[in-house]
């Protein structure tokens, strides 16, 4: 947080917030993995900053992984191209295997900037600001080309570590 160039990423109130409910002990701090309730869980990523983290989540459809920003954008993960913004770039690269190593499949990791989400999923708001990850997503790639319509496509049969290919339809 002590150089300019990286400090962009807190908001000074927020984390004198931190502070004041760590000393009130309403914090608690985690290093690594640590579950915070059953089925849910989080897990120590880095890259973005030294302590970002992702969530796994276990829903009906399977276990989903809230990326938050250790993965900004579907295209970040399909590209294995990190968005910029980080400070270690390796962490980064090690974070998205861990990411596809906790998620069912890639179609279970949902970035945490891409409003893309809100094409994917169903929306349950009118504003269209909450979006319904514990469903299977209405479509999942730019193309439209649904889990449902394209066995190709099923979850079940991506794991981490397959080759899979192209995930863009048009590099298919």
């Amino acid at each position: 947080m002590s150089h300019h160039r990286l400090n962009h990423f807190y908001e000074p109130d927020d984390v004198a917030e931190l502070v004041r409910l760590l000393f009130a002990g309403r914090v608690d701090v985690v290093h690594g993995h640590h579950e915070v309730l059953p089925g849910i869980e989080v897990e120590l990523v880095g890259g973005h900053t030294r302590g970002s983290q992702v969530i796994a989540v276990r829903t009906d459809r399977g276990r989903v992984v809230l990326a938050a920003d250790a993965i900004h954008f579907y295209e970040n993960l399909d590209d294995v191209n990190p968005v910029p913004a980080m400070v270690d770039v390796e962490h980064v690269l090690d974070g998205f295997a861990t990411i596809l190593a906790l998620a069912d499949s890639p179609v279970h990791v949902v970035p945490g900037h891409d409003p893309k989400i809100f094409d994917r999923y169903e929306v349950l708001d009118t504003d269209g600001r909450i979006a319904v990850l514990h469903e299977p997503p209405l479509t999942t790639h730019p193309g439209g080309r649904s889990v449902i319509d394209d066995p190709a496509l099923d979850p079940a049969v991506v794991r981490p570590g397959d080759d899979v290919g192209p995930m863009r339809p048009e590099e298919a």
